[in-house]
């Protein structure tokens, strides 16, 4: 992604939104060049790697900073898959039916 079209897609966004990064390992360079673009734009970004200890209770962390986010971006690739994935589905609905809580 340029610059140009990362600045497309965050158009009007509140520049201290909250941004959770949700990558398969295998694109940690992608997705630490997206997380840097996004800091240098005043955008508060989490990522498992950057934001959970490693003697915190992983996946209770996982999931507070998904809730705390403003905004999740997933960073699909052919790297990404079912097994790599971090959620479960009842966790996808509980995070759907939050969401809508909110408004």
């Amino acid at each position: 992604m340029t610059d140009d079209q990362l600045d497309a897609a965050l158009g009007g966004e509140d520049p201290t939104a909250k941004v959770f990064i949700s990558y398969s390992r295998k694109d940690r360079e992608r997705a630490q060049r997206i997380s840097d673009a996004l800091r240098a734009r005043s955008f508060g970004v989490f990522r498992d790697t950057e934001d959970i200890l490693p003697t915190e209770e992983w996946q209770e962390r996982l999931e507070q900073l998904i809730y705390e986010a403003d905004t999740i971006v997933f960073l699909l690739s052919p790297h990404m898959t079912m097994p790599n994935f971090a959620l479960t589905d009842q966790q996808i609905d509980d995070l759907i039916a939050y969401i809508h809580s909110l408004r």
